[in-house]
């Protein structure tokens, strides 16, 4: 009996695999990678709702569903009237039409993230047969969404849509809405590029050097989201110092030179601190590292002048 398949980027410390087994498990979990919910009880079609992007759908074959699980869970329902009051007396002894209306409604959720990432999208409209839904549906600051519908809806195709941006998969289709359904995944597949250089004073003099040999110049330019949820490090491979880092989520991201070699540049660099670039809109942008050494003052010919850079 399989609830779930679940596969991580890292090892998992014992606490957190019991807290996964004691609990319903997040799916918007940092380091998720693959994700498939086995317990929805219908279908055989199956979505990874992991950060990974995979190809297509998998499929169950030749399996079984069953009610049983360990983490169970129930929706309750809203009636109206929430109550209704009947007196029978000796004269009274029937009354009919005591009638309620089940007002509940069935949720249907899941959230928006950018592409092999652990970064979620916000203000992407989910719509609802190719219309919006009233009140209009937006992912939230998570990326989730949810969207009510009454018990028993045949059919609910849903499609994201944000801007000009491109989603996997471009539409879901959800059929015979009579239980909650959560986990559902679109993937972003908008990606933004950082390209710049690391060099030395006004003229780029190179930083890096002794490439190849057990001497090299160690240099590494990093990329972060100001949440956190994005991380990825470049080593800069050519004496120019010249990095291209692309693939990147469409948010507001933080370029700085974590690591040099010679102390001193790395020491320069870390007092430089990051240049933040929001690059929601932007496509493509530009940021470059200069070193400028410290002034040196020395006697030449009797007189003192400072050392100039580049």
């Amino acid at each position: 009996m399989i609830d779930e398949i679940a596969e991580y980027d890292t090892k998992l410390a014992q606490p957190k695999i019991q807290a996964h087994a004691n609990s319903s498990r997040d799916m918007q979990e940092k380091g998720l990678l693959v994700y498939f919910k086995m317990d929805e009880g219908t279908g055989s079609e199956l979505s990874n709702s992991g950060s990974a992007l995979l190809d297509g759908f998998g499929a169950t074959v030749g399996t079984e569903w069953t009610t049983f699980a360990p983490n169970q869970s129930t929706t309750p329902h809203e009636f109206s009237p929430a109550t209704r009051q009947v007196t029978l007396n000796p004269s009274v002894t029937s009354v009919d039409q005591v009638d309620f209306t089940d007002r509940s409604t069935v949720a249907v959720s899941g959230f928006v993230r950018y592409k092999n990432t652990d970064c979620f999208a916000q203000g992407v409209e989910i719509l609802v047969n190719d219309k919006p839904f009233s009140p209009a549906v937006f992912t939230d600051t998570t990326g989730k969404f949810t969207i009510d519908f009454e018990p028993g809806k045949p059919y609910a195709k849903l499609t994201p849509k944000y801007k000009n941006h491109d989603f996997s998969p471009a539409t879901v289709v959800v059929s015979n809405i009579i239980a909650p359904v959560a986990g559902i995944v679109f993937n972003d597949l908008t990606t933004r590029k950082i390209s710049g250089r690391v060099a030395g004073g006004l003229c780029k003099k190179a930083i890096i050097k002794d490439l190849g040999t057990l001497q090299a110049t160690v240099c590494k330019v990093e990329v972060r989201t100001t949440s956190g949820c994005f991380v990825e490090t470049k080593t800069i491979d050519n004496v120019e110092g010249n990095y291209v880092m692309d693939n990147l989520p469409p948010e507001d991201l933080i370029v700085r030179v974590i690591e040099h070699s010679e102390k001193e540049i790395k020491d320069a660099f870390q007092v430089q601190g990051g240049t933040q670039v929001d690059m929601r809109e932007k496509k493509d942008t530009v940021v470059h590292f200069t070193y400028f050494a410290p002034p040196e003052v020395f006697f030449e010919n009797g007189q003192r002048r400072p050392n100039g850079n580049g």
